[in-house]
């Protein structure tokens, strides 16, 4: 799937809309150069686990970051890898 986004709030927009309809176990993989967004799409995804944007940092520097949400009242493992 290709996305065209006209900015930032776009992008989050789209990343809420994609983590509403994935289910548990699925894999979603970005590809941008730095600066493209991935980390606000992933953002808008972890939104939809309800996890606080606030909490989503870029993974550039930390390779992976592991955090704890919530997908149709079932917990899961949400992982942001770069």
């Amino acid at each position: 799937m290709k996305v065209n986004s006209n900015g930032t709030e776009d992008t989050f927009r789209c990343g809420l809309k994609l983590g509403s309809l994935l289910k548990k176990g699925d894999t979603v993989c970005l590809y941008g150069e730095l600066g493209a967004g991935n980390t606000i799409i992933a953002k808008g995804i972890a939104s939809a686990y309800g996890i606080h944007e606030r909490d989503i940092t870029s993974a550039s520097f930390t390779i992976i970051a592991e955090y704890r949400g919530n997908l149709r009242d079932q917990e899961i493992n949400f992982y942001h890898i770069d």
